[in-house]
């Protein structure tokens, strides 16, 4: 009985390695949000909300995966932690050449948090 445990160890801890994968954790699922040309920006759309850049944000803010822009699974959107998705998105390019993020605002969205503040014109003339 040792014996066939003995030579079934090996086979065991490969079958482990298999199922528990080395590669990077699949985040393509989740939503899928659309995007919008605009004159002077991408904005993106999403349960009838449009959301425009606002300003580079650092990664660390990200906070739960949310999805994706459609025809682009690396064009990634993240919760903005400890704000409403339905105000706040953050928008992310997994290219593995940034590592920086941008924020978006929901287009009507008045009440900005402490410290922020849009790195665009076009923008600060609706605050």
């Amino acid at each position: 009985m040792l014996r066939k445990v003995i030579r079934l160890l090996p086979l065991l801890v490969c079958m482990l390695l298999l199922f528990t994968g080395c590669g990077k954790e699949d985040e393509t699922g989740g939503i899928v949000f659309e995007k919008a040309d605009r004159e002077e920006y991408r904005a993106v759309l999403y349960d009838g909300r449009e959301y425009v850049p606002y300003t580079a944000i650092s990664v660390s803010d990200r906070g739960e995966y949310l999805g994706h822009i459609a025809g682009d699974p690396d064009d990634k959107i993240y919760e903005y932690k400890g704000y409403s998705t339905d105000q706040w998105l953050i928008s992310f390019l997994d290219s593995g050449l940034m590592d920086g993020a941008m924020l978006l605002k929901e287009e009507n969205v008045t009440d900005i948090p402490e410290g922020l503040t849009s790195e665009y014109e076009w923008n600060q003339r609706e605050e």
